[in-house]
């Protein structure tokens, strides 16, 4: 995987996408190993995750505002930035999933015996459970976020001389 610079264009959210699946193949083979505990390898994917994605949307121009579509699998991103509108591109919405097990489609049962059902209907919600909170978190942030430009535009418009 080839590094990026800080200095160079802002990471996007197709980068963010490669992260995760990167990091949850990784975690995955970390989890599997026999000397770490299962516990604690989640919790190492559950922070590096939560880390990489607040950095993703910190970083990146072309998330400037995030709107939930679906509460598991699809985010709308929309950039209607000044810069945008300064040269008439018209709204670039797109859409963007963010797969297993972050936010995204939770696995199916496969396992054949009842405990592996078991098992596999506790880890799906728990995996539900995680990702309702990283969203309501995702939530949080965007409101925040909208609440700062909104304030900065009241301070631009009370400078401005009349």
């Amino acid at each position: 995987m080839a590094s990026r610079p800080l200095c160079s264009q802002p990471a996007s959210s197709f980068d963010g996408c490669l992260l995760l699946q990167a990091l949850n193949e990784a975690l995955g083979r970390l989890s599997a190993a026999a000397f770490v505990r299962r516990e604690t390898a989640q919790k190492i994917l559950t922070i590096a995750k939560q880390e990489l994605l607040r950095l993703v949307l910190q970083r990146s121009s072309s998330l400037p505002s995030l709107v939930i579509v679906s509460h598991l699998e699809v985010y709308r991103h929309c950039n209607i930035g000044a810069a945008a509108a300064a040269a008439e591109w018209s709204d670039n919405t797109w859409l963007f999933v963010l797969r297993d097990p972050l936010i995204g489609v939770l696995p199916s049962s496969s396992g054949s015996s009842s405990s592996s059902g078991a098992a596999t209907a506790q880890r799906s919600r728990s995996m539900q459970l995680q990702a309702e909170q990283l969203l309501q978190e995702l939530k949080r942030q965007q409101l925040q976020h909208e609440q700062g430009q909104q304030q900065q535009l009241l301070l631009d418009a009370e400078d401005e001389p009349p």
